[in-house]
Parts: structure tokens; C-alpha cells; sequence
């Protein structure tokens, strides 16, 4: 009776924490963002596969490129220069980190596609849910994070002569 007690009110709560997760957007200058689910729901929304120990899963949610609009991330028309040295470091739950360029995640200079999706509460058994960023086309999918809870744009330039005929 007590453990069919405890799975029903855990399973009661369950949509409860898928809805009140949260994820933030930091900015190069430090300024933040907080985002929902719904948040990335009003973005157009595209689908990317992701093959993981041989199981191929099907993740929909917006571009991440398009979501760091909200904090600053320059449009895809201005991605050149010093534009190129900000880089995205996302961060999961469980600590893990992955830095992508913001140049690979721009539609406009690389074909496959980096999305943010909302998840259920779990992905598996030992896995949080949350939100995940998929990366298309990858060989592994080691850049791909699931449980995101913060991104942040990174200026790996700030500080460095403007030199060079790339400007």
C-alpha cells in the first residue's frame, strides 16, 4: 500500500518538474535569460535524428543558434571576423560541458543542424531529462547534451588586437 502510495504521488508530480524546469542563456557580458519549455515552443521547430548505441531517436525544437538571439548572438549575416571567436559552452546538470564555435551551430556557414529540445522527465533510467542540445551528423554523440540547464556565449577574442585580412 505505501509503495503504490509513493509511485502515485511521485507520478503525480512528475509533470510538475517537467514544467518547471528552466534553462539560461548567459550573454558574453554576463546578462542572462531564463527560458521555459513553452519559450522554445514559440521558435519554428525542426527535427534531428540522433543515433545513440544503435538506437535512432527522433528530437524536435528550435535552432540553438536562433535561441542565443535572446542573448546576444550576432545574425547569421554578421558571422565573420570577431564574430567567429564566441563560443557556446553548454552545461548539463550532472556538471558535463561541451564548447561548440558559434560558427558550426550558424545555418548559414554549416549544413547540419544544432537544436534544443525539451524532453520528458527522463530520458532513461540514468539519465535526467531536461533539455537536450542534439547535434546533426556527428560520428558519436559526444557534443550532444542532455539535462541542459545553462548556455553561455563565450568571447575567446575579447581583448585581441583586430588584425588579419578576415575582417
Amino acid at each position: 500500500m505505501r509503495i503504490t502510495f509513493a509511485l502515485t504521488a511521485l507520478l503525480a508530480l512528475a509533470p510538475c518538474s517537467v514544467m518547471a524546469q528552466s534553462l539560461v542563456l548567459e550573454d558574453a557580458g554576463g546578462d542572462t535569460v531564463v527560458l521555459d519549455a513553452a519559450d522554445l515552443l514559440a521558435f519554428p521547430q525542426e527535427t534531428v535524428d540522433l543515433t545513440s548505441h544503435d538506437v535512432v531517436a527522433t528530437y524536435a525544437g528550435p535552432l540553438l543558434f536562433e535561441v542565443l538571439g535572446l542573448a546576444g548572438a550576432p545574425e547569421s549575416a554578421a558571422m565573420h571576423g570577431a564574430a567567429l571567436a564566441k563560443v557556446v559552452r553548454i552545461t548539463a546538470t550532472d556538471g558535463y560541458q561541451v564548447v561548440l564555435s558559434l560558427g558550426e551551430i550558424d545555418p548559414g556557414l554549416r549544413a547540419a543542424r544544432t537544436i534544443v529540445a525539451a524532453q520528458p522527465a527522463l530520458v532513461d533510467a540514468d539519465r535526467p531529462g531536461g533539455f537536450r542540445v542534439i547535434v546533426e551528423d556527428e560520428l558519436r554523440p559526444a557534443r550532444s547534451v542532455y539535462g541542459v540547464t545553462r548556455i553561455e556565449i563565450l568571447d575567446l577574442g575579447q581583448g585581441l588586437p583586430l588584425s588579419g585580412s578576415h575582417q
